[in-house]
């Protein structure tokens, strides 16, 4: 049984995190930001070959997941294995219900496609700017 708080329940394929865990993606995803300026700063200040920007890809990925995990309310990777996190960091509740574990995993992909495609759509962008 998964308890529920005020703000945050469990819903299947729709909200496993709760509000420390939310933060916690938003402070990932500006981690992952700060890192691809960092990266395209020293691409750019050091005049590395253009091949470089293709490594764009693993911080856009990284800030992506973090911004699309904290305005979803939901973390992929706890959606693949069937647990929530609802009333503080890392305090885990299994999913038990099948259907909802099937829902739980639908939308993790679809986190992880979404996270992917703008990755990709970013580094792409950034690789045909002239910069």
């Amino acid at each position: 049984m998964i308890p529920e708080t005020k703000e945050y329940q469990y819903k299947p394929g729709t909200c496993n995190l709760g509000k420390q865990e939310i933060n916690r993606r938003f402070r990932i995803g500006f981690m992952g930001l700060g890192l691809m300026i960092i990266l395209i700063l020293s691409i750019t200040f050091y005049h590395l070959p253009s091949f470089y920007k293709i490594f764009l890809f693993l911080p856009a990925f990284y800030s992506v997941s973090g911004f699309i995990q904290a305005f979803n309310k939901f973390c992929y990777i706890y959606g693949l294995k069937g647990i929530a996190s609802l009333i503080g960091r890392k305090k885990f509740m299994d999913v038990s219900d099948e259907a909802f574990a099937k829902a739980d995993r639908k939308k993790a992909f679809s986190i992880i496609a979404i996270t992917a495609l703008s990755s990709a759509a970013l580094t792409i962008l950034y690789i045909y700017l002239p910069l």
